[in-house]
C-alpha cells in the first residue's frame, strides 16, 4: 500500500496507480479530455494538472504514478490559473458552433469551460479551418473542433485493430484523420463517437435528430449475438401530428439511438455498429394485419378472435390424426421465455425438428459444459494459448474479439486458428481449413504441440459451424481429448469455450432443446405437414421435399407462398419485456424499449390463446405447462433474481465419458455461420444504415471459396 496526503487528507492506495485515478478512487474529480481507463496514456490535453509538493510547476496526474508520501493539491490558486490556461488554448481554434453541433448538451468541453474556463477571450484573431474527412456512413466528422486528445486514435489501434487514423502535421497544422482518403472498416467504428469528448466525430445516422434532454434512456440488452452486451436505448416520444399523419395511433415512442452500458463482465464500453445502429430496421417493412389464405386467395384481417379459433381447430385435427412430421425453424432474435412456450406447445406434436436460422446444428446439451463459454468471458487475458476451431469471433462474437485484441496487444500471445480463413485484426496464425490438423494436434504431431505443453491457461474457442458438421460429435470428442489430457492442464481452468453464434441458439440450449433434423427430413422425397416460421422468411426456405402447410409467425412483411396457410404479426424483440441467458449462462433482464407496432401480438399470448381452444386436451392443464411457474421448475436458476450463477462443480474430469459416441470423422472444410456481418436478421435486413454498411463497409475473405465474413 502506498500512503499519499491529497487536499491534507490521508488516503492508502494500491501501488501502479497514476495520481489522477488515485484521486478518482479518493472521490476528487479530476478534469480530463485525453485519459480513459480502457486506452494508454498520452497526456495530450494537458487539462488534468495538479500541483504536487516540491514540483517546481503543474504536472499532468495522468501520467504521473503514485509514490509513498506524496502531497496532492488538486484545486489551489495555480492549478486554477493553469486549467483557465489551458481551456483558453483549446478555444483558440474550435468553432463557436455548439447550437448546431449534435454534442451539445452532453459535450465534455462545453461542460469543463464551464466549470473551470474564464469568462473572458483575449483571441482576435481568425480561426483555423480544417477540411473533414469522409469516414463512412456511420461517423460524420467535423475536424475544425478536434481538440487532438487522439482518443480515437488509440482505440483504433489498441481495441478495433484499426489503423487508417493517425495525427500528421505539427504545431497549429496538426490534423487527425485517414493518411489516405478510405472508409474506417470497423465493426467497431461507432465508439468512436463516443470517445470523442467534443463534436469533432458525430453519429451520421443521429445527425440533428434530438437533443439528449429530450430522450429517455431505458436499460436493455444486445439481441444481435450470443453474448448479451449490456446497452442504454434512447427513445423519444412522437407527435401527435406525426402520428395522425402516419396513421400509428399505438406508436407513441421511437428509438433514437444505442450507447453502450459499461458491463466490465460482457463488452466493457463497447458495442459493435450492428447492435447500435441497425434499430432503423424496427419500424420498416413491418407485418400489420393477419394474413389467412382463404379460397379466393389472402384475406387481411386485424380481427384475431376470427382467425386463432380456425388455426386451433386445424392444428387440433393434424394433433388427433399425427400424419407426417413437423419443422420449427426459429429465427435469431428469441428470448428464453419466448422460446420456453413455444417449444412446450410444439411439444404436444410429438415429431418435431427444430432448426435456428436454417442452419442443420446438432449441439450436445447434456450438460452445460458442452455448449457454454465455460471460461468466462472477463477472464480471456487469463489465457496464454488460444486456439480457435470453426469460428470467426469479430463478427460472432465482437465484444469478445475486442478482449482477444487487447490481450494480444499487450501480452502476444499465441493465436491460432483452424476453419475458414477471415480478416482479424490481430496476429493469427491460419491452422488450415480441415479436421485432419485438429486430429494431428489430438495425437501431437502438429508443430503447435510443444507451445499448448507449455501453456499454463490454453484456451478452445469453438464457434457453431462445426456443429453443422455430420461428424460433430466426433469433433467434439477431439476436442474434450483435448481438454481433458490438455498436456499439463489443471481442475481450475476450463478449456473448452462454446461461442454461440445467436441469443436463440444459446437459450434453446439452456433449455435443453436439441437443434437437430431427424432421419426423414434429410430425404429428398419428404413429406412435411407443417412447418411454423417464427421470425423467419419464406424466401429462405431450402428444403427439397414438399411441405403442405406453413405457418410464419413474423414481424415483418414476408413473401407470399401456394402453401401459407396463415401469417401472424408478432411483437418485436425491443417492444417486449424478456429473459434472456448468454454464451456464459449469464442471465439477465432485457427491458421493453418501445411500445408494441398497431396490430402486433406477443408470440407467448398467441400460443397460449391456441391451447385454450383445444378441446382434446383436459381443461385442468390446458395452460398450466405455459405458465411461469413451469418455467421455473424446469429453470430453477431464475429464482436468484438474474444472478451470476457458476458451474464449476462441472469438470470434464467426471464427464468425458458421460455419452458413448460412434468416432467417425470427415475431412471436409469448415463452413463460415456469418456470411454478412451487417445483415443477418431480419430487423437489420430492413436497417437503411445496416445496408450502406454493408455496401461500403464489408470485409471479403481471403479463403479459395471467396465465402463473404
Amino acid at each position: 500500500m502506498v500512503e499519499v496526503n491529497i487536499n491534507n487528507k490521508k488516503f492508502f492506495f494500491e501501488e501502479g496507480l497514476t495520481v489522477l485515478q488515485a484521486c478518482e478512487k479518493a472521490n476528487i474529480h479530476i478534469p480530463k479530455f485525453c485519459f480513459h481507463e480502457k486506452l494508454s496514456i498520452a497526456g495530450n490535453c494537458r487539462m488534468c494538472l495538479v500541483e504536487i509538493e516540491k514540483s517546481p510547476k503543474p504536472v499532468a496526474s495522468c501520467a504521473m504514478p503514485l509514490a509513498n508520501g506524496m502531497t496532492v493539491f488538486t484545486h489551489t490558486p495555480l492549478v486554477k490559473k493553469a486549467r483557465e490556461a489551458v481551456l483558453e488554448f483549446l478555444l483558440i481554434n474550435h468553432p463557436l458552433d455548439c447550437p448546431i453541433c449534435d454534442q451539445g448538451g452532453e459535450c465534455d468541453l462545453q461542460d469543463q469551460s464551464f466549470h473551470y474556463g474564464t469568462d473572458r477571450s483575449r483571441h482576435y484573431r481568425s480561426k483555423r479551418a480544417v477540411e473533414d474527412k469522409e469516414c463512412g456512413p456511420i461517423i460524420k466528422t467535423i475536424m475544425t473542433r478536434c481538440i487532438h486528445c487522439t482518443r480515437c486514435i488509440r482505440f483504433s489501434n489498441e481495441i478495433a485493430g484499426n489503423f487508417s487514423l493517425g495525427a500528421f502535421g505539427r504545431g497549429e497544422k496538426t490534423e487527425i484523420g485517414t493518411y489516405i482518403n478510405k472508409f474506417v472498416k470497423s465493426e467497431l467504428s461507432g465508439n468512436l463517437v463516443d470517445l470523442c469528448p467534443v463534436g469533432a466525430l458525430t453519429s451520421k445516422p443521429y445527425a440533428f435528430l434530438a437533443r439528449n434532454w429530450e430522450l429517455k434512456r431505458t436499460e436493455t440488452l444486445d439481441y444481435f449475438d450470443g453474448l448479451g452486451s449490456n446497452l442504454n436505448v434512447y427513445t423519444r416520444q412522437k407527435s401527435n401530428s406525426l402520428n395522425k399523419l402516419l396513421n400509428q395511433e399505438e406508436n407513441k415512442d421511437e428509438i433514437m439511438r444505442i450507447l453502450p452500458k459499461i458491463n466490465e463482465n460482457i463488452n466493457e464500453h463497447w458495442i459493435s455498429d450492428k447492435s447500435r445502429y441497425a434499430f432503423d430496421g424496427i419500424r420498416i417493412n413491418r407485418l400489420n394485419n393477419i394474413l389467412y389464405n382463404e379460397k379466393n386467395g389472402y384475406i387481411s384481417t386485424n380481427n384475431w378472435k376470427l382467425v386463432i379459433p380456425t388455426f386451433s381447430k386445424f392444428l387440433e385435427s393434424f394433433l388427433k390424426e399425427k400424419r407426417n412430421p413437423n419443422l420449427l425453424n426459429l429465427g435469431k432474435l428469441l428470448s428464453l421465455d419466448n422460446l420456453f412456450v413455444v417449444s412446450q406447445f410444439m411439444k404436444i406434436f410429438g415429431s418435431i425438428n427444430f432448426l435456428v436460422n436454417n442452419n442443420y446444428s446438432y449441439i450436445n446439451n447434456d450438460i452445460p459444459l458442452f455448449y457454454r463459454f465455460n471460461s468466462k468471458i472477463s477472464s480471456i487475458e487469463k489465457s496464454d494459448f488460444i486456439l480457435m476451431v470453426g469460428t470467426n469471433p469479430r463478427f460472432e462474437g465482437s465484444s469478445l474479439n475486442t478482449r482477444i485484441r487487447q490481450h494480444s496487444f499487450k501480452n502476444n500471445i499465441k493465436l491460432y486458428s483452424i476453419g475458414n480463413s477471415f480478416t482479424p485484426n490481430y496476429n493469427l496464425s491460419q491452422l488450415g481449413n480441415s479436421v485432419k490438423t485438429l486430429f494431428e494436434i489430438t495425437e501431437g504431431k502438429h508443430k503447435v504441440c510443444s507451445e499448448l505443453r507449455n501453456a499454463k491457461n490454453p484456451l478452445f474457442i469453438i464457434g457453431t459451424s462445426y456443429a453443422n458438421r455430420q461428424d460433430y460429435n466426433s469433433v467434439l470428442n477431439l476436442l474434450r481429448f483435448l481438454n481433458k489430457k490438455g498436456l499439463g492442464l489443471t481442475k481450475k481452468w476450463s478449456t473448452f469455450n462454446h461461442l454461440g453464434n445467436s441469443l436463440t441458439e444459446v437459450n434453446l440450449n439452456e433449455l435443453g432443446v436439441q437443434l437437430n433434423l431427424k432421419s426423414s427430413i434429410y430425404d429428398k422425397k419428404f413429406s412435411l405437414e407443417n412447418h411454423f416460421l417464427i421470425e423467419q422468411d419464406i424466401k429462405n426456405y431450402k428444403f427439397k421435399g414438399s411441405v403442405n402447410n406453413v405457418f410464419n409467425f413474423n414481424s415483418y412483411e414476408i413473401n407470399h407462398s401456394e402453401n401459407l396457410r396463415v401469417a401472424f404479426p408478432i411483437e418485436n424483440v425491443f417492444e417486449q419485456e424478456n429473459i434472456l441467458f448468454n454464451v456464459e449462462g449469464r442471465i439477465q433482464k432485457a427491458n421493453q424499449v418501445i411500445s408494441s407496432y398497431t396490430n402486433s401480438r406477443n408470440i407467448k399470448d398467441i400460443f397460449k390463446t391456441c391451447v385454450i381452444q383445444f378441446s382434446g386436451i383436459n381443461s385442468s392443464n390446458k395452460i398450466k405447462f405455459l405458465t411461469k411457474k413451469s418455467l421455473l421448475n424446469e429453470l430453477p436458476r431464475l429464482n436468484s433474481e438474474f444472478f451470476w450463477s457458476d458451474f464449476s462443480s462441472f469438470t470434464f474430469y467426471n464427464l468425458l465419458n458421460s455419452r458413448k459416441i460412434q468416432n467417425r470423422i470427415f475431412l471436409t472444410s469448415f463452413k463460415p455461420i456469418v456470411t454478412n456481418f451487417y445483415m443477418d436478421n431480419n430487423i437489420t435486413k430492413n436497417s437503411q444504415t445496416m445496408a450502406e454498411c454493408s455496401i461500403f463497409l464489408r470485409v471479403r475473405s481471403n479463403f479459395i471459396d471467396n465465402y463473404d465474413v
